[in-house]
Parts: structure tokens; C-alpha cells; sequence
């Protein structure tokens, strides 16, 4: 009886390990994959982004230098 459930655990630890290895593995292809093929048709998105942010908080702080009267 120990053998057989020995060896039955040992059969569950390496199915899990199986789907652990495919799971993890289908992530980093869709990671790939998206990556390849996503990234650059959305990177001019993603740099106009990021130039808008960057040019809102200049204009928030002169806004408030020019409410402060710092700026004519």
C-alpha cells in the first residue's frame, strides 16, 4: 500500500510540474508573441503618451508661476 501511494504522489508532482511548465510557458509566448508583433504598431501611442504627461506637468508648473506672477 505505501508503494502504491508513493508512487501516485510522485505521478501527481510531475503532472503538476507539467502544467506548471505549459502554463507558465503559454505566458511568456503570448508575452513574446505580443511583443513582436503588438509593440510596434502601439509604440507611437504609447511615446505620444508619454510626451503628452510630460508636457502637462510643464504646463501645470507654468500655470502656477504665471498665477503666482513670477512670470509676465
Amino acid at each position: 500500500m505505501n508503494t502504491e501511494s508513493s508512487s501516485l504522489s510522485k505521478i501527481e508532482r510531475h503532472k503538476n510540474f507539467v502544467i506548471d511548465f505549459l502554463y507558465w510557458t503559454i505566458i511568456v509566448a503570448c508575452i513574446f508573441i505580443g511583443g513582436k508583433y503588438l509593440l510596434p504598431v502601439l509604440l507611437p501611442f504609447i511615446l505620444a503618451y508619454g510626451i503628452a504627461y510630460l508636457l502637462n506637468k510643464i504646463q501645470k508648473r507654468i500655470r502656477i508661476l504665471k498665477v503666482r506672477g513670477c512670470l509676465c
